[in-house]
């Protein structure tokens, strides 16, 4: 074990060594199931979910990793830190690192990972485990300062990306930094990516604010619908009141 944990280490050097890069999107969730090598019949499933931008594996299975990435951006070697005797070696296959493919040691126990991506991924929202919570304001404003682009990679001018060659939709991270600061991460190499699903929340309380100022538009309108019809009243009231002194 201890050699296999040398190993590990020398692997993981040689992967920061070629460098670190990670996915357009910063986290993805995939549904795995865990085989142990001595047992097949001992299996175990789950959602583990993988950000490549902060390098952390999080895993139901009891052990989270730190993740180191190849050049390439398909294998990763992952590390327990509260048990570096637990090592990982993960690859991934297909357009946008669909498939999750590995092989992990820990405590004495070997298994093969397979998964997929899905959207099985919960993130932890408790109440009880935060602290200066604040709400959000402003959000329609801010969201009105971004643009959202299509685009292609610059597959030739980066091969080690591995980027795909479909058109994708997105945000430059750079624009969205200067806004939300929070939603960008920057790798080792100095390049950026999004964390897309924290902008569901920003976007929620943008489509609030957006309905509040409707809904303010259409009391506005009522009011004034209102007092064009009291106007016509009146209108008719003094017209009729002229005819009657005429005729008289």
């Amino acid at each position: 074990m201890k050699m296999m944990v040398k190993l590990a280490v020398l692997f993981a050097i040689l992967l920061l060594l070629t460098g670190v890069s990670f996915a357009a999107d910063c986290s993805y969730c995939y549904e795995v199931t865990a085989t142990d090598l001595d047992d097949p019949t001992n299996t175990h499933t789950g959602c583990v979910q993988l950000d490549f931008c902060a390098g952390t594996m999080i895993s139901p299975f009891g052990t989270n990793m730190s993740l180191f990435f190849g050049s390439m951006k398909d294998q990763a070697l992952g590390y327990d830190p509260s048990n570096p005797s637990c090592v990982g070696y993960f690859k991934f296959h297909g357009d946008d690192l669909y498939v999750l493919k590995g092989i992990g040691y820990c405590e004495g126990e070997r298994h093969t990972i397979r998964g997929h991506q899905s959207d099985c991924c919960i993130s932890g929202s408790d109440e009880t485990l935060k602290k200066n919570i604040e709400p959000l304001s402003s959000s329609l404003e801010k969201v009105m300062l971004l643009q959202g682009v299509s685009y292609d990679w610059k597959v030739d001018d980066y091969p080690e990306m591995g980027f795909t060659k479909d058109r994708q939709i997105g945000f430059i991270a750079q624009d969205v930094e200067k806004v939300f600061p929070e939603l960008v991460k920057t790798n080792n190499n100095g390049y950026k990516g999004v964390y897309y699903v924290k902008m569901m929340p920003i976007l929620l309380e943008a489509m609030k604010e957006q309905q509040k100022e409707i809904s303010e538009l259409k009391k506005q309108q009522a009011m004034f619908a209102e007092l064009t019809e009291k106007i016509a009243q009146l209108e008719k009231a003094l017209k009729q009141k002229g005819n009657n002194v005429s005729t008289e």
